[in-house]
């Protein structure tokens, strides 16, 4: 995602204001910037979906979002390494 995405990721996890998050955004860009990470971008590169559901705020939109990144091998693995992390 370009960087409006990257600012509207890192507002929300500024809005989480939990110490915990923020020491894992380098890790979370690493996870990002990775191959599986770049593949879920990609898929997502010419959706408007992404924005107009976190602008929204619509709960719905963005499990609906969600769920179909968790469909994919690479949301799995992401999803894998993300909760491992937060260990």
């Amino acid at each position: 995602m370009n960087n409006e995405f990257e600012g509207l990721a890192i507002d929300m996890l500024n809005a989480m204001n939990s110490a915990k998050i923020s020491e894992k955004v380098p890790d979370l860009k690493n996870l990002a910037m990775s191959e599986d990470g770049q593949r879920i971008k990609e898929k997502f590169a010419d959706s408007d979906l992404v924005r107009k559901a976190m602008k929204s705020g619509d709960t719905g939109d963005l499990q609906r979002l969600l769920s179909s990144v968790l469909q994919t091998e690479e949301g799995q693995r992401l999803a894998k390494q993300i909760s491992d992390m937060f260990k």
